[in-house]
């Protein structure tokens, strides 16, 4: 609006032009009354989305249009301010929108032709008489919008991608940290429940030759059960001793899909093998992975939707162009659109206490990362959770 002023006067001070002050105070209405209630939409905290910063800079235009209209039409100087729409537009909003700000301000200045087929005298334009000026005018802006829309958009569109880079980046930091963290938390973990899981085990030891003289064989295979879990805690505390002081990744192999499922088959509890229903539409002969991680990976997404409800849990496994596709599906009870935004933070849970940590889906998703894929997770409340990890081709062939 200070532009218009500045415009204003100079119009009438030095290029004499004659202004009808109805029309100019409408424009002027009109632009002061729509910052008002773009002030007050904002001050409510109501979103800008793309298509009202774009009607907007639309209305700008138009209102430009209308005041060229009444400064001298196609012979005024301040024509050139229909690019400050067009480089706006390229920074703020998408190609689409963009081109059609830059249609929009060469269709507004062309429309000033058919007002003033020629500029009028009052005018004072200095290059009146040569011959194709003012065409000349409008194809030259034609030409600077259209090059501005072009470059500044693709750098606007650059400076978005290296952004978003960032960010990944910030976010790939921010992951490595709570691994190491996790790292050395399994490392004390390990160290300290190695004396009561020896305590434990020689306790049980000597039930079990007590329970040998006893009548019933109940006891006696309640201690041998026990003896087996803590066995099986001494295997998986070794293991996280041994990985805690390594970086996080493995040596890739190649296997086969029914391999691989084997594995994944193998880890999990015999009793809920028959709620899985594989469906496999991959025709690569063997793949290329981290074999053990990508294995727990699966596992404990498949925990998780086997522990959401008592139904079927789907497996699939799609070949697209470019990714090899890995969903599974559940039909549980769904979670919460601002649970399936959290979800994946560490130590974060919907499950009772005891049930879990909450680090299953932190985990996979990391190894997910590091193959250079992608893990997405998709819930509807009420109708279950889908978790879609997609692996380009080109790591797993």
């Amino acid at each position: 609006m200070a532009c218009q002023a500045l415009a204003l006067v100079f119009s009438i001070v030095v290029m004499r032009v004659p202004m009808s002050w109805s029309l100019w105070s409408v424009i002027v209405g009109v632009a002061a009354g729509s910052n008002l209630l773009l002030q007050g939409w904002i001050a409510r905290g109501q979103p800008g989305s793309e298509r009202l910063m774009a009607a907007v800079l639309l209305l700008d235009v138009g209102l430009l249009t209308l005041l060229l209209n009444q400064l001298g039409g196609t012979g005024s100087p301040f024509s050139a301010l229909y690019l400050v729409q067009v480089t706006l537009a390229s920074v703020v909003l998408g190609k689409r929108w963009t081109w059609v700000l830059a249609a929009a301000a060469v269709a507004g200045y062309g429309s000033l032709f058919l007002i003033f087929p020629r500029v009028q005298k009052q005018s004072g334009h200095a290059m009146e008489h040569f011959p194709g000026h003012l065409e000349g005018m409008w194809v030259a802006l034609s030409l600077t919008a259209i090059l501005i829309a072009y470059f500044v958009g693709r750098i606007s569109s650059e400076l978005k991608k290296r952004d978003q880079a960032i960010v990944g980046l910030e976010r790939r930091a921010a992951l490595n940290e709570k691994l190491a963290s996790l790292s050395t938390l399994a490392a004390g973990a390990a160290h300290e429940l190695g004396t009561p899981l020896s305590t434990i085990a020689l306790i049980s030891k000597e039930l079990a030759r007590t329970a040998t003289t006893l009548p019933s064989p109940l006891f006696l295979e309640d201690v041998e059960a026990i003896r087996r879990e803590v066995d099986r805690c001494r295997d998986i505390l070794q293991q996280m001793s041994a990985s805690a002081g390594q970086a996080v990744g493995e040596w890739v192999e190649h296997i086969s899909l029914p391999q691989l499922i084997e594995r994944v088959w193998s880890a999990l509890p015999e009793a809920h093998r028959p709620r899985i229903d594989l469906k496999n539409d991959c025709r690569l002969e063997t793949l290329k992975l981290p074999v053990r991680t990508f294995v727990q990976t699966l596992v404990n997404l498949i925990r998780n939707a086997l522990e959401a409800g008592p139904g079927t849990v789907t497996l699939s496994v799609v070949q697209s162009d470019l990714n090899l596709e890995w969903c599974v599906e559940d039909r549980g009870v769904g979670m919460s659109k601002e649970m399936v935004e959290r979800v994946g933070e560490p130590f974060l849970t919907t499950r009772s206490p005891g049930k879990g940590l909450g680090l299953g889906v932190f985990l996979s998703r990391a190894v997910v990362d590091r193959m250079g894929g992608s893990l997405r997770i998709e819930s509807t409340w009420g109708v279950g959770t889908r978790a879609l990890i997609a692996l380009p081709l080109e790591s797993v062939q």
